[in-house]
């Protein structure tokens, strides 16, 4: 397992994942699966850069916490077989609890 430290304000986050199919049971397309995909603004923080500086009313941001992100903030990085995304520490919009 390789390890992906980001660099400067540099966040790295797991967006969640998308269901295969909808709550009625029926199959999503994989052209919709891959809309959702992308535009996914909701993950899990896995790493945090050393300048990145994000501050909540309960404290800093830490690893694990769930987070909504900026819809087309960032860039798609290939972590241990899973799409993540690395985004500037602005990027972070809320923090869910």
């Amino acid at each position: 397992m390789s390890e992906l430290k980001p660099e400067g304000v540099k966040i790295l986050i797991e967006p969640d994942v998308v269901k295969d199919k909808t709550d009625g049971g029926l199959y999503l397309p994989d052209q919709v699966k891959d809309d959702k995909k992308y535009a996914t603004v909701q993950g899990a923080v896995l790493a945090i850069g050393p300048n990145a500086d994000v501050m909540f009313e309960d404290g800093p941001l830490d690893i694990g916490d769930k987070v909504i992100y900026a819809k087309y903030g960032g860039v798609i990085v290939d972590y241990n077989g899973k799409e993540c995304k690395i985004v500037n520490d602005e990027d972070i919009l809320a923090k869910m609890t």
